[in-house]
């Protein structure tokens, strides 16, 4: 990030001027400078800290760092910051930064949301909700979700089914989860 850097003189690795410079210089300096005073000047450490507050600032609502999306192209990433490297590389004569360079590492994340969608869970330690169809029958839905047909019994008891054989279609059963 830079502010003000003047322009390179030195050429070649040499650090000799040449009479274009130095007219360059002449000029530049007889001409009125262009001053909107309207423009906010922002300097290098506030734009470096504006930065980190972006994406290592707690989000109080949420009661956790920001979720950052870096769009590269087609390339599109949901992450957060791992890590945070700045390195200040010019200064003005007081001292005072003028260019900044920031090294960022990212960890690649989801959302809360895309994560449960994308785990699919259907472990029999889960409760799952089944919608009776034609023809199904509570021992096969059994041992569908709980991989023993023997757990009919305990999913009638627990939906306060009077009789496993007279279920109806649409109906739906709870399958709770098996101890």
């Amino acid at each position: 990030m830079t502010r003000v850097v003047p322009p390179g003189k030195i050429k070649d690795g040499k650090g000799e001027m040449s009479l274009l410079d130095k007219a360059g210089d002449v000029l530049g300096a007889l001409s009125p400078a262009i001053v909107n005073p309207f423009a906010e000047v922002k300097s290098v450490e506030e734009d470096v800290e504006a930065f980190k507050n972006l994406t290592i600032g707690y989000n109080g609502d949420t009661h956790q760092t920001s979720y950052l999306q870096i769009l590269w192209g087609g390339f599109k990433l949901q992450c957060r910051l791992k890590s945070m490297d700045i390195e200040y590389t010019l200064f003005r004569k007081d001292g005072r930064p003028v260019r900044a360079k920031v090294k960022c590492v990212f960890k690649a994340t989801t959302t809360h949301q895309i994560m449960v969608a994308q785990q699919n869970k259907t472990s029999p330690d889960l409760t799952h909700l089944r919608t009776v169809t034609m023809n199904d029958k509570l021992a096969l839905l059994a041992e569908n979700i709980y991989e023993n047909p023997s757990y009919y019994i305990d999913v009638a008891q627990a939906n306060q089914l009077l009789s496993f054989r007279k279920i109806e279609t649409g109906q739906n059963i709870s399958f709770p989860p098996i101890k």
